[in-house]
């Protein structure tokens, strides 16, 4: 093995600010965007829920798979098109040279078709090793399938901790309190506050990926 340090991120709020839907809510949106009118307003409640945070990982999961039935690979690219108008091609610089010293993984709530779309998008899918989250599958009959590979935030720190034991080092970046339990898990575990809400979290808190990934190479470092 070159590397000695597992990276993990976090997708949702973490390689991108949330403003004011995360990915898997743009998705559902857009997925009842062409249905009838109960259905949209029954979706729109639904994310007006999540944003809450009126929903735990089940609830929303159960409520996610109902509102995603129709999904399709169009849709998974609108939504990645409306998340890369969030973001800079420079904000993942220190992330590229991050890569040299580094593996990388995305380890999410998420969906992964949607963060494969958008990591290929910025052309950097390359330096992940893999993405663990939640898998649609989509049929010839128009009827969407759901695998979960992560199965909440505690599971989180357990994917990291099976990842990490090829590893010297690990280090995870995340958002905010779903990422917990994989940023304790991990020998250094740092948060991306892009809007500078200013929540109180132990752990070493940035305004951008940039600087926490400039961090992590500090790390790295011995500094």
């Amino acid at each position: 093995m070159e590397k000695d340090t597992l990276i993990a991120f976090d997708f949702d709020g973490t390689l991108y600010p949330i403003d004011p839907y995360d990915s898997e809510q743009l998705l559902m949106l857009a997925c009842s965007a062409k249905k009838g009118t109960l259905n949209r307003k029954r979706t729109k409640l639904a994310v007006r829920q999540d944003q809450k945070g009126n929903m735990d990982w089940a609830a929303f999961t159960a409520s996610y798979r109902l509102h995603t039935k129709s999904c399709n690979e169009d849709l998974i690219q609108s939504v990645t098109k409306a998340l890369l108008g969030k973001v800079h091609p420079a904000d993942f610089e220190a992330l590229r040279q991050l890569s040299s010293r580094s593996d990388f993984a995305i380890i999410s709530c998420g969906t992964e078709n949607l963060v494969e779309a958008f990591l290929q998008a910025l052309g950097i899918s390359d330096l992940f090793i893999g993405i663990w989250g939640k898998r649609l599958h989509f049929s010839e009959d128009r009827k969407t399938s759901m695998e979960i590979h992560v199965k909440g935030p505690q599971d989180k720190a357990r994917v990291l901790d099976a990842l990490g034991k090829d590893y010297a080092r690990t280090i995870a970046i995340g958002d905010g309190p779903t990422d917990i339990p994989m940023l304790q898990s991990a020998d250094l575990g740092l948060i991306v506050d892009w809007k500078g809400k200013g929540n109180s979290y132990p752990f070493e808190t940035f305004s951008s990926l940039d600087d926490a990934c400039r961090k992590a190479n500090l790390f790295i470092n011995g500094a």
